[in-house]
């Protein structure tokens, strides 16, 4: 299978909007029940920032629980959400991606409570710990791309993507080795995985939406 797919389903703020649940980070106290959340510590901050980048994070960087405080709201909610600014997937998608190569990647068992924040939902949920970058993105040779920053510390350059279509984003034949699902480092809070994960989600339905593309990968055979 010589295809590789993006999401861009991380820049979606629709996604996670209004959830009806709230988090509990180790050592501190729950958050409220309030949609509006609460301005969260800088180490928090930073783990967030670290795992839209696919980086591997410990246990202690993710939410420790969750718990709904509006049940209608979290009965809308699809296979792929939130905590705190962290992946969870439901069983479904979670039994997909067990079967895939996630190299460093894993999924963490999660426990998301009643309103009582004493009672698990008898749903299993999984937090989504990324773990996996890859180097074959071409900005040059990709569309609707612009250049978002340049590193000073790493002299890295980090590009930006809006709207991408099929084929706008290119990569090396490097992104077929390795990881079913990987980032990018210089290309900003996109997933990327390979055909097989992407045609599993795809038949499985999966929701919400990840707004999957096809990328165009270069130095191989049509």
């Amino acid at each position: 299978m010589n295809e590789v797919w993006m999401s861009s389903a991380l820049t979606n703020y629709l996604i996670g909007n209004k959830q009806g649940t709230a988090d509990k980070y180790f050592d501190r106290d729950w958050e409220p029940a309030k949609f509006e959340k609460p301005l969260r510590p800088d180490e928090v901050h930073a783990a967030g920032l670290r795992h839209v980048k696919g980086e591997f994070l410990e246990r202690h960087d993710f939410p420790e629980a969750s718990y709904v405080f509006d049940v209608k709201k979290f009965s809308r909610i699809g296979d792929f959400f939130y905590a705190g600014g962290f992946v969870v997937v439901r069983r479904r998608l979670a039994e997909i991606l067990a079967d895939m190569d996630l190299g460093k990647g894993e999924l963490i068992p999660y426990t998301i409570y009643e309103g009582d924040k004493e009672t698990p939902l008898e749903e299993e949920f999984f937090l989504l710990n990324f773990g996996e970058q890859k180097d074959s993105f071409l900005p040059n040779q990709s569309q609707k791309v612009r250049e978002f920053f340049t590193s000073e510390r790493h002299g890295i350059e980090v590009w930006n993507n809006k709207y991408a279509n099929d084929n706008d984003i290119a990569l090396s034949s490097d992104a077929l080795r390795g990881a079913d699902l990987w980032f990018e480092p210089k290309l900003r809070m996109m997933m990327f995985m390979s055909e097989r994960l992407a045609l599993a989600i795809q038949k499985a339905n999966i929701k919400p939406d990840l707004s999957l593309v096809k990328c165009r990968v270069i130095g191989i055979e049509a």
